[in-house]
């Protein structure tokens, strides 16, 4: 689990799951992802909605998948209580 404290965060994952809470108050976080593997989900609090690519997700989980060294923006915005988390692939 990692707990998200700080507006941006940078990380290097090659795990094939991460789940993440939520300390800090502000209204938006980004996150640099550099994926070192080829697929990773990632799993955010449950009143997060996500969309990855374009493509609502339907729950909490947004799915990555790649090459390994791509490169992944993704930011969440609070809005109330729940969360919007879109990403998107920028490649090498």
């Amino acid at each position: 689990t990692i707990d998200i404290t700080d507006p941006k965060h940078t990380l290097t994952t090659s795990s094939a799951t991460r789940t993440f809470t939520i300390s800090y108050t502000g209204d938006d976080v980004t996150l640099e992802v550099t994926l070192s593997a080829t697929s990773s989900t990632f799993t955010f609090p449950a009143s997060s909605l996500c969309v990855s690519e374009g493509i609502k997700t339907d729950d909490n989980t947004l799915p990555l998948s790649g090459t390994s060294g791509d490169k992944y923006i993704i930011c969440i915005k609070k809005i109330s209580s729940g969360y919007y988390v879109v990403c998107k692939n920028f490649g090498q």
